[in-house]
Parts: C-alpha cells; structure tokens; sequence
C-alpha cells in the first residue's frame, strides 16, 4: 500500500475513534464535529509545509487533549518520538486507548501539571520540540514551553488571528525566558473556515531554574 495511503486512512481511524469519544468526553467543540478534518487534522498538519521532519526529533505535546496536534503529526511524521501531556486522567486513558488502536508505536502518554512535569529531570530539556494548541496566550505559552526544550530547541503554536497583539503582549517574556520568535507562517483553512499562523519560537540559552513557576501562576502572573 501507499505510504501516504496508508497515512491517510491511519488518520481517517483517527478521526472516527475521537468523534465517538467525543459524544461522551466533549474532548473538541460539538460545532467542529463536521468540520474536524479541515479543522483540527489539516490544521496540525499544516506546520509540515514549512518544516522539516526529516531527522528523528523528540516531540512534547502540552494540553494534548484529544490528541491535537501530537497524534496527526506522530502519525504523518513516524520519525517523530511524540509524547502525549495532560493533566486530565480521563483524556489520558482516552489517548492510551487511541494510540493502541492506531498501534502508534512513537507515541508515549504523560499525565501531570505542566508546571510540575517541566522540573523533573527526565523531560526538562530533553525535548527537540513542543507543540501547544489553543492552550494559552503565547507569554503564558513561553513559561510551560521553554524548560522542555533543549537550547536550540523550537516551540510551536498554533495561533488564531489574534496572534500579533499576542506576540506583542510577549515581549516581556521572550527576554526572560532566553528564546526569540524565529518565523512566523500564516495560512488559511479551507472551506473558509478562518486564518491562522504557526508562531515559531526557538530557545536560545538555559531557563531559569524557577520557571515555570507553581501550578497556575503563569496563568494568573503572565511574564
């Protein structure tokens, strides 16, 4: 079979699995049932037309949820070591579920607070990448991001249209936490179904042991 075939139908099951889910969990807006593929599956992958993934990297996923971005990318990308966050055991079983039945092999689950998770050893400054969509505004997104990153290591976030006063709103932040927003990629979903931008952030010097601070003060105290 067609390696993209094959990629397309793994995302198509995809799809069915976390719409039927869905009916239970509310793990995406019921209004973008039907629109989910343009939505939500070509959207996380529409960072694959300005980036390369032709080296293995190792991925984190932050506020996974159903599995948006990470799952798309882990299976378009199996190069790709994906890991799965969420502070929610329920998504996290869901996601445990869906994996095993795609049979995604570069893909791990993680259940914690991002705060927490980001000061243990074995995933602070381990990771190549991090993906967040629709989780936090960009400065907020910057504290939960950077530690996970090694220096050199990209964020990237998936913004809405709004993401210009955002990254004014950042500037702060950019400073504190040692990264630079590197590019920036808008593009439009089909079906007139809005414009977007891929906000690229890469780290450029160590985080500072105290970031992110405690659970929800990033939220509460953007930088």
């Amino acid at each position: 079979m067609n390696i993209i075939v094959e990629k397309k139908q793994l995302l198509k099951k995809y799809q069915v699995l976390l719409l039927k889910i869905n009916r239970e969990m509310n793990l995406i807006s019921r209004h973008d049932e039907e629109v989910f593929w343009e939505k939500h599956v070509e959207d996380s992958l529409a960072l694959g037309n300005f980036l390369n993934f032709g080296d293995n990297k190792k991925l984190i996923d932050l506020g996974s949820g159903g599995g948006l971005p990470g799952i798309p990318l882990a299976i378009y990308y199996p190069n790709l070591e994906v890991a799965l966050l969420d502070s929610t055991q329920k998504k996290i079983k869901v996601l445990d579920g869906i994996t095993k039945e795609l049979n995604l092999k570069n893909v791990k689950t993680v259940y914690g607070r991002i705060e927490e998770i980001a000061h243990q050893k074995n995933f602070r400054g381990k990771f190549d990448l991090v993906t967040a969509k629709a989780l936090a505004p960009l400065n907020v997104l910057l504290e939960y991001a950077m530690p996970f990153l090694e220096v050199g290591g990209v964020l990237i976030s998936y913004k809405g249209p709004n993401f210009q006063q955002e990254i004014q709103d950042s500037v702060k932040a950019l400073e504190i936490l040692n990264s630079k927003i590197t590019n920036i990629y808008e593009y439009k979903l089909k079906n007139d179904l809005g414009s977007r931008a891929i906000v690229l952030v890469e780290k450029v010097a160590d985080t500072d042991t105290k970031y992110p601070r405690k659970v929800g003060v990033p939220l509460k105290k953007p930088l």
